[in-house]
Parts: C-alpha cells; structure tokens; sequence
C-alpha cells in the first residue's frame, strides 16, 4: 500500500471513532438505558428493554472496533447489522 493510502486509512477510522464513539457512549450516559427503552417502546420497537440494551453496546463496541486497526471489519459489521435491525424496526411499524 502506499503511504497515502495508509494515511488516509487511519485518519478515516480515527475520524469514524470521533462521530460514533460519542454517540454510542450518550445512549449509556446521557439519555441512560432507561430513557433509550422507552424511546425505543414510543417507536414501537419490540422488547425495548433488550433491543435499547443491544443497540447502545452494539454502538459503542462496534465504534471502537471500527476505530481500531486491528478490528475495523468487525465494527464496521456490527453497525451493519445493528443499521439492518433498525431499518426493519422501522419498516414493520
């Protein structure tokens, strides 16, 4: 590889690891898990408790594992199947 394309490899994981890491991070913070199930119950989410709970580690697990060097297809995976859960969630209502 080249060095650009190295370069620009890592700044994009750190740049991803700086927008979903917050983010992951507020559902357990700031909103709490509590107040992420009954979002998650408003919208009709089924077991909110467990979905709201699996969501908030999924984001935040999988953004420091899309961050990192080493595990960057496997955070890129979970947020794929944490986007393909919510997209359905969505549909179904």
């Amino acid at each position: 590889m080249t060095t650009f394309k190295n370069i620009s490899l890592l700044l994009s994981r750190v740049l991803l690891g700086v927008i979903l890491i917050p983010h992951g991070w507020q559902r357990f913070n700031e909103w709490t898990l509590a107040g992420t199930s009954e979002a998650f119950a408003g919208m009709g989410v089924p077991a909110p408790g467990l979905t709201s709970a699996i969501a908030a580690t999924v984001e935040l697990v999988g953004a420091i594992a899309a961050a990192s060097l080493a595990l960057a297809a496997a955070g890129a995976g979970l947020y794929s199947v944490d986007a393909l859960l919510n997209n359905r969630n969505a549909r179904t209502r």
